[in-house]
């Protein structure tokens, strides 16, 4: 839910991580509509493909998601701290 109108176009940033942080899956992609449109109250929802390199082996992941904005590739802060949300841990079992 957007909070007020952004002061730029950003796009979203979907990632799934390695217990050491690495990005094996990502998928980003600008909101079908251009942030610098959005107005306070609204919400919006995005669907992203997560692409993998390889084949990522049996484990867990953390998948999550943020903002940058798309120009110098500066991702925004979140309210809490860090710039990255984790959304959901990904089992991947054979």
């Amino acid at each position: 839910e957007a909070t007020g109108t952004p002061p730029a176009d950003f796009t979203v940033f979907a990632q799934v991580l390695s217990d050491e942080n690495a990005v094996i899956g990502q998928g980003d992609a600008p909101p079908t509509l251009p942030t610098r449109h959005w107005r306070a109250g609204e919400r919006f929802i995005t669907y992203h493909v997560l692409n993998y390199p390889e084949t990522p082996p049996q484990g867990e992941y953390r998948v999550v998601v943020g903002w940058y904005d798309a120009r110098d590739f500066a991702r925004l802060p979140l309210a809490a701290g860090g710039d990255a949300y984790t959304l959901l841990t990904l089992v991947i079992d054979g």
